[in-house]
């Protein structure tokens, strides 16, 4: 199973109005479930999205899950007010908590995930 968890600085998009918080989340809705078929996020309190690809669909899907993480990274309207970006792998693990976490944002060398 695979995930993406990304959470976006909420607070400094509605303070800056320089970007519409609603765009920015269905950009990134359409890139990882239309584009990568992963399932439709779930939200959890903190306000972290996280998009699931319960099992690989072909040989390509994880290529597909890669190239709409990459396209994020020339994004000025994302990587300004992203906290949180992490990709996660569970393996051949029965548990869904169970998840190696790459933090993206730490292998761009544009900052750390927080928690």
């Amino acid at each position: 199973m695979w995930k993406v968890e990304v959470k976006l600085d909420e607070e400094k998009i509605r303070t800056k109005s320089e970007y519409n918080l609603d765009d920015m989340y269905a950009a990134i809705d359409k890139a990882f479930v239309n584009g990568a078929y992963m399932e439709s996020p779930t939200v959890e309190a903190d306000g972290t999205r996280i998009y699931i690809a319960p099992k690989l669909k072909n040989q390509d899907h994880f290529a597909m899950i890669g190239a709409k993480i990459i396209a994020f990274m020339d994004a000025e309207w994302f990587t300004a007010n992203v906290r949180k970006f992490i990709l996660g792998n569970n393996g051949s693990s029965s548990d869904p908590n169970n998840f190696s976490r790459e933090d993206i944002l730490k292998a761009w060398k544009v900052g750390v995930s927080c928690n």
